[in-house]
């Protein structure tokens, strides 16, 4: 569990609180320890979880040896009367990008975006940076054939917008350089009221981070981006995967069942941040109690 500083502490409890609820549903065990991101040039445990502002995020995980990021600022088309878009929808994708501009980093992040493209559908939108447009569209062109999906047509950031603005009900896949991936997710996040849900992985060879970044223009990441980031960290950090769904499922429950944290776009059901979590623990340890019977003999398969 690393933070910035000592400012977003808080927010790493929450993920334990969470984490432990899990741990305890599932006759788990996690060992969990906390550091400050400036501490750590490397990273020896299974996984973290990485709390701070996104420029401070994007340092320490480079630093650390991981190649690209992908922060996904809605991974469906969500309806939970958060979106500030004049018809209510969300824009729902993802950015990918290299932690720099690094030829290996790059060809990374464009396998990366063509494989979650090929996996889970999804129209690529490609941003080659000016001055490096041969590099970007010879490792997009390696990775698309590679991944068997539709080699994507350069675009600037402005058309890249209006598409993903423009075709929503679909998911959009943009691959561009970190300063560009961070405007399409501003805009994107701010337009679909996902700026306090969304989180953001990164990858390397050999494994994933989990972070959530503090939104453009507040001074702490929003409850739920936290605890998504945290199933991610279970699902894919750690490999546990029921674990994972759970937690993600329980999120989204509180939420479709119109609960809010304070952090979130007002709604009738707002509520501070230990209620959120309160309710969130409630559900994991209902689904404990149902893994519990269906591991009875006579129950199930166990």
């Amino acid at each position: 569990m690393l933070a910035e500083d000592d400012r977003y502490r808080e927010p790493l409890r929450v993920a334990q609180q969470a984490l432990s609820a899990v741990a305890v549903a599932f006759g788990h065990s996690f060992a969990m320890r906390e550091d400050v991101l400036q501490n750590r040039r490397s990273l020896d445990e299974d996984t973290a979880l990485l709390i701070g502002g996104r420029d401070a995020l994007h340092a320490a995980a480079l630093g650390m040896g991981f190649s690209y990021g992908e922060r996904y600022y809605a991974e469906r088309d969500w309806d939970l009367g958060l979106s500030r878009m004049r018809d209510g929808r969300t824009p729902a994708g993802a950015v990918v990008f290299p932690l720099s501009p690094d030829p290996g980093r790059v060809a990374r992040a464009c396998s990366a975006a063509c494989a979650m493209a090929r996996k889970g559908g999804g129209e690529l939108l490609f941003i080659p940076p000016h001055g490096s447009e041969a590099l970007w569209q010879g490792a997009m062109s390696r990775a698309s054939l590679y991944a068997s999906v539709p080699q994507p047509e350069p675009l600037g950031l402005e058309d890249a917008l209006a598409m993903a603005l423009t075709g929503l009900g679909e998911r959009h896949i943009t691959v561009a350089d970190a300063e560009t991936a961070g405007l399409m997710d501003t805009v994107l996040s701010h337009a679909g009221g996902m700026d306090t849900l969304a989180y953001t992985a990164y990858a390397r060879d050999e494994g994933r981070v989990f972070a959530a970044p503090v939104p453009y223009g507040r001074r702490k990441p929003g409850l739920f981006s936290v605890l998504y980031a945290a199933a991610a960290l279970l699902d894919e950090g750690l490999r546990l995967g029921g674990e994972g769904g759970c937690l993600r499922a329980a999120l989204d429950n509180v939420l479709h069942s119109g609960w809010r944290a304070r952090d979130m776009k007002a709604g009738e059901r707002t509520v501070p941040d230990e209620e959120i979590l309160s309710l969130v623990k409630e559900q994991v340890a209902l689904a404990g109690e149902l893994f519990d019977r269906l591991q009875q003999p006579g129950t199930g398969e166990g």
